[in-house]
Parts: C-alpha cells; sequence; structure tokens
C-alpha cells in the first residue's frame, strides 16, 4: 500500500496523472448525485464542492 501511495503521489508531483471530472455540485445535492450515478449517466469522477464559512473562531 505504502508503495502504490508514493508512485502515485510521485505522478502527481510530476503532472502525468490526470483525472476527468464529469460534474461538479454542490454537497448539499449529494442525494441528486447519488442518483445520477445509479442512473449510468455519469462520466468521469464527481467532485462535491463543501462550503466553507468563517465564523469568526480564531
Amino acid at each position: 500500500m505504502q508503495e502504490t501511495a508514493k508512485r502515485v503521489l510521485h505522478y502527481i508531483a510530476v503532472e502525468s496523472l490526470t483525472i476527468k471530472i464529469g460534474k461538479i455540485m454542490a454537497l448539499e445535492e449529494a442525494s441528486l448525485v447519488h442518483k445520477w450515478v445509479e442512473s449510468h449517466q455519469s462520466t468521469g469522477k464527481i467532485v462535491l464542492k463543501v462550503a466553507y464559512y468563517n465564523r469568526g473562531i480564531a
């Protein structure tokens, strides 16, 4: 496992690893994404965006 992780990190570092992103959606739409994947309409990876809210916490 550790050797595989090293190889993947190497590919990322030399920019020879590409990932096809099929859709980017908000985390709040995760249930829709799940249905979309189950319908076999997805191609590529799905990225869920997580909103970041600064609540004044130091």
